[in-house]
């Protein structure tokens, strides 16, 4: 009997032991210091230390990120999805739509002020757009039907993208990658027959001099 209690006791002493250089490996990781080495084997405590680690880089990824500064975007980012709602509104009415000033300006600053707070997820979403928008402007071409509804799909992903900004902000929101290539090709399109269309219409020389 008394034998099986020093054997308890040292199993007791072993796990007290495991705990402490647990605790000492969380707060090395916490500080970025390399881990401490025991004499323990590898064994005992690579599996805790593994999970440790592999938490250790999402709270590191948000640690650069002030709250003040996410509820200042969140303020302003509601009130350029308004203005987008609004030119939506329009659209719903009749279309095509020309690219308001507004319009231009709520891409504009929501990108900037996107990118200013590190919120890149919403700042990818914003940046082709306002782009898009603005060569539109500058030659005199309309939005329609098809750029209208990416303009909605656009409002659901930077919905989303408010959503998460407590809880993952940086987290991709999903269906980026699929958004953006829309926009792009879209953005092309409708570029090439602008130009297309502003050659076919041009009066040749001849006509000039006529």
């Amino acid at each position: 009997e008394i034998s099986a209690c020093l054997v308890g006791s040292e199993m007791c002493i072993e796990t007290g032991d495991d705990v402490d250089r647990l605790a000492a490996d969380a707060h090395a990781l916490a500080k970025g210091l390399s881990l401490p080495k025991h004499d323990a084997p590898a064994a005992a405590v690579a599996e805790p230390v593994g999970e440790i680690e592999a938490a250790a880089p999402a709270h590191d990824e948000h640690a650069g990120l002030d709250p003040q500064l996410l509820e200042i975007f969140r303020n302003e980012a509601e009130t350029h999805l308004d203005t987008l709602a609004a030119f939506l509104d329009d659209c719903a009415r009749e279309m095509p739509q020309p690219v308001t000033d507004d319009l231009q300006r709520a891409l504009h600053t929501l990108k900037g002020s996107a990118y200013m707070a590190g919120i890149l997820p919403m700042a990818e979403v914003a940046a082709p757009l306002e782009k898009m928008v603005k060569d539109f402007k500058v030659n005199l071409v309309p939005l329609d039907l098809a750029e209208a509804e990416v303009l909605v799909e656009a409002q659901a992903l930077f919905r989303q993208g408010l959503a998460q900004l407590e809880s993952d902000p940086l987290r991709p929101i999903p269906g980026t990658e699929d958004f953006l290539q829309r926009v792009q090709q879209l953005h092309q399109q409708r570029l090439e027959l602008a130009q297309s269309c502003l050659l076919y219409t041009s009066p040749s020389p001849r006509d000039r001099q006529k």
